[in-house]
């Protein structure tokens, strides 16, 4: 009888194997989620009777759709043995209001090994761990505020998921551990109350944020942060003396600049508008007022006659009777003198003469003796040619 050689039936159990899922390569194991600040990422062990480092693994994502579970591709023949969800999924496709199944598979070449999956199904909001908040300190006129801040989600906004929020601080002097007072607020300032800060020294505080929705979900707790505390504000005798010494520096300098302005616009208005009058003597010739382009003027009338220069009358000689007249006549001038008189001097008075007609009589007193002079003096002789 003849012998025949295993080696094909060999190859077809092989290919066989193959192509039924390959299960000569374990699965993963230690397959847990880890997720923080509403993280999703999937995390494994490679397989334990596994000696090969050339493995690759693939994750999927599956959420319930009724009775079914629907997975999608995530991580696919990748050697890093963990996932992160967030990270390569779209917002859209990862909520934190979402319930989510994951599982992983080795992979050597052709070879793939069966799925490994969590056991239960994921809820990002409730299962995932919250960071501590950061904390930060402040002295202000003798009181210790204590400002929060909200760790960062991945996904959503933190208020969006768990409000409402309590914050829980917990404060105590310095080498004082054992009388940890707390404080619990919704608002993320605190002020500290000062009756329990009676005494100078240093203060140490440390908070952590709970979810009363979900049943007090708690945050993780801050690392203690410390402060140096002083009743009266911190203020020493120096910062006194330097304030002041500011405070008479700033006056003094406002003061100088509003001197320099004042005497700058007194200086420009007493330009524009000056203060000073004219002398009494020069009071009598200029008015002080200007001239009212309403006044009234007033004037008189006077007739000056004047005798003909050319023709004397012989007072010695009679007149003849073949002697013509002289018909020369004497010459009559008129002269109008008037005198300005304002509408308040012309108010003041009932007549019509105005106030200074004595002076103005006095000055025409003289007239006639220089028109007298003037008439007097002989004409030029005629020129013989």
């Amino acid at each position: 009888m003849a012998f025949r050689s295993p080696a094909p039936v060999f190859l077809a159990v092989v290919a066989l194997l193959g192509m039924s899922g390959g299960v000569s390569v374990s699965p993963p194991v230690n397959v847990r989620v880890v997720s923080e600040d509403l993280g999703l990422t999937l995390v494994w062990d490679p397989p334990s009777n596994s000696s090969h480092d050339n493995l690759t693994y693939t994750t999927e994502l599956g959420r319930a759709l009724g009775q079914k579970v629907k997975f999608s591709s995530v991580c696919v023949s990748e050697r890093r043995r963990s996932c992160d969800i967030i990270a390569l999924k779209a917002s859209s496709d990862v909520s934190a209001f979402g319930s989510y199944f994951l599982r992983v598979r080795a992979e050597l070449q052709e070879l793939y090994s069966d799925w490994s999956t969590t056991p239960t199904e994921f809820n990002i909001d409730q299962m995932t761990n919250i960071s501590a908040p950061s904390v930060r300190l402040l002295e202000t006129s003798g009181d210790i505020e204590v400002q929060l801040s909200d760790p960062v989600m991945k996904i959503n906004n933190f208020h969006e998921v768990y409000y409402p929020l309590k914050y829980v601080i917990t404060y105590w002097r310095q080498g004082e551990t054992h009388k940890k007072r707390q404080e619990e607020s919704q608002q993320s300032h605190v002020i500290l109350p000062a009756n329990q800060l009676s005494a100078p020294g240093n203060y140490c505080v440390e908070a952590h944020i709970l979810m009363p929705i979900f049943g007090n979900k708690s945050s993780a707790h801050t690392t203690p942060t410390c402060i140096t505390y002083s009743p009266d504000g911190g203020v020493t005798w120096w910062m006194i003396l330097l304030m002041m010494i500011g405070s008479f520096l700033a006056v003094g300098v406002a003061v100088l600049i509003f001197f320099v302005i004042g005497s700058h616009c007194y200086r420009t208005i007493r330009y524009i508008n000056p203060k000073t009058t004219l002398p009494d003597i020069f009071k009598q010739v200029v008015p002080e007022s200007p001239v009212s382009s309403d006044k009234v003027e007033l004037y008189d009338q006077c007739s000056i006659f004047t005798p003909d220069t050319h023709t004397e009358p012989d007072t010695h000689t009679e007149p003849d009777a073949h002697t013509e007249p002289d018909t020369h006549t004497p010459q009559e001038t008129h002269i109008l003198l008037s005198t300005h008189v304002s509408p308040e001097m012309d108010s003041q008075t009932d007549s019509h003469t105005p106030p200074d007609l004595d002076t103005a009589s006095s000055d025409l007193s003289s007239l006639p003796l220089l028109l007298e002079t003037h008439m007097d003096t002989p004409p030029p002789a005629p020129t013989a040619y």
